[in-house]
């Protein structure tokens, strides 16, 4: 006997733009890098725009696909927490991001041969939507948004397998791939 127990607080959307690797790849960015990802570290290239540049003023060469709305419940854990850093405060904010797996097989966003979900490490979290009202956030991040630091499976349940994603998402410069 099958018992799956769907997201039971409430749930939102994430506004999810994924990297698009290959395209990413193809580009030709500033400087000595002759392709806008670098394999050997999984990222995109990083560059300065001017002589001795901060980290706030990086570019970072990164083509993104048009954004999924994924239902979601939201975590919170160190949100809008304050750490000091060489130069004075520095925004750290961490976020889970809990994802049904039912409810992502029904939109087509798990990859059929990993049983994974399409997104993950590396894509980014421009806002957090009330659940299907598009473009009305609840939660707005300041910048770019928040990246996927990392994504696993969760909640065994009553299943014979896990039927839960969760996904940290963090708050970075992003000149800090």
């Amino acid at each position: 006997m099958n018992i799956k127990v769907p997201l039971v607080l409430s749930i939102s959307d994430a506004v999810i733009f994924r990297l698009s690797t290959n395209e990413t790849r193809a580009d030709n960015p500033p400087g000595i890098a002759t392709s806008g990802y670098d394999d050997a570290f999984r990222e995109p290239v990083v560059y300065d725009t001017t002589q001795g540049a901060s980290i706030g003023d990086r570019v970072v060469d990164r083509i993104e696909l048009d954004p999924i709305r994924v239902p979601c419940q939201v975590e919170t854990t160190l949100f809008e927490s304050l750490a000091m850093a060489y130069q004075g405060n520095l925004q750290q904010g961490e976020m889970a991001l809990v994802f049904d797996i039912s409810t992502l097989q029904l939109l087509n966003l798990m990859d059929t041969c990993s049983n994974k979900p399409i997104f993950g490490v590396g894509d980014r979290v421009s806002a957090i939507e009330k659940h299907n009202l598009v473009g009305v956030n609840a939660v707005s991040f300041s910048g770019p948004g928040m990246y996927f630091k990392e994504m696993f499976p969760a909640s065994w349940g009553f299943n014979d397998s896990y039927n839960l994603w969760v996904g940290i998402i963090v708050s970075r410069d992003a000149g800090t791939v």
